[in-house]
């Protein structure tokens, strides 16, 4: 869960004060921070990290309701919200609620939200955070696609704000996105953030625009038609391969799972197996296993035996 810990900012912003006359004006009019007086008050009040946050909800019998997991500060800034995961402790299913801070009271070291019955919290509507699931639109360059286990492509890689992007696509579109995009072509793309396990932001692709301006939908296949993948690689018996690494693969969660070669032949190790070997650009490899050639003449070795001395399955 992201920790949208706005309330620290007040902490930042006291910081700011010094003695004396602890404000700081800024363009012409504005008042940033706070007085001394104010600066005391401000540190009488709940802190968010040692007082909220991941802190456990109790009503008024005592019964743990449930655990506090962000807390928001509503868009005009006039009141704040308590983000809490509910339902666990009474049985029920658990789901996300939010709740004004206002109605919340401190007893000693806990938490107490009255009123909070099981009927209470089964009635009030979940919470789901803004944009979560909203389309999104991305410009950016390409930089490369994304390999699937066999060596077909399943998503491009983009430099977007100055950031990778990886943009995931149907296994059944990848040719005609393949025909469309090319290296170093200026795209758009409307898409959906999908939860990334790795170091870059993941998305699902709705739509491409190319550097020509032409659109490509992500269509769904037809009722009782089946995806129709890319170009299969096809079997080969190459006992190893040696080379050094120039690219890291992703797997559709944005794992590392696997390198391109400067020879531009592909390795897929896997999240677990490209961990054990952990993999780097630069690094040099020497891949033992039954390796299969991909629609671009290039080598795929999808379930390689062992790599540098280990032994991958």
């Amino acid at each position: 869960m992201k920790k949208h810990i706005a309330i620290a900012v007040l902490s930042g912003l006291a910081m700011l004060a010094t003695a004396g006359n602890a404000v700081a004006q800024v363009a012409g009019s504005t008042t940033l921070g706070v007085t001394v007086e104010e600066m005391k008050n401000v540190a009488r009040g709940w802190s968010a990290k040692k007082t909220i946050l991941g802190h456990e909800i109790y009503n008024d019998n005592k019964e743990k309701v449930g655990t506090v997991e962000d807390i928001i500060i509503a868009p005009d800034k006039t009141v704040s919200y308590v983000i809490v995961e509910v339902g666990g402790f009474l049985g029920m299913g658990g789901h996300y609620v939010s709740i004004p801070i206002g109605h919340f009271k401190e007893e000693g070291d806990n938490l107490i939200l009255p009123g909070a019955t099981k009927e209470v919290l089964k009635g009030l509507p979940t919470f789901e955070y803004a944009n979560d699931h909203e389309p999104q639109t991305l410009k950016g360059v390409v930089e490369r696609f994304n390999y699937n286990p066999k060596g077909g492509y399943e998503s491009v890689l983009i430099e977007s704000a100055d950031k990778l992007a990886q943009v995931n696509f149907p296994p059944h579109m990848a040719a005609e996105v393949a025909k469309a995009v090319a290296t170093g072509d200026q795209i758009s793309v409307v898409a959906v953030a999908e939860k990334s396990e790795g170091d870059h932001s993941v998305y699902r692709l709705q739509q491409l625009t190319t550097a020509k301006g032409e659109e490509i939908v992500m269509l769904k296949p037809k009722p009782g038609e089946q995806p129709q993948p890319g170009e299969q690689p096809q079997p080969g018996n190459v006992g190893k391969i040696e080379g050094v690494v120039k690219y890291l693969n992703y797997a559709r969660r944005g794992e590392v799972n696997g390198a391109v070669l400067e020879s531009g032949d592909f390795v897929h190790l896997g999240p677990h197996g490209a961990e054990l070997v952990k993999l780097a650009i630069g690094q040099k490899l020497l891949v033992e296993g039954a390796a299969a050639t991909m629609a671009d003449g290039h080598l795929v070795i999808e379930h390689p035996s062992a790599v540098n001395g280990i032994k991958i399955r």
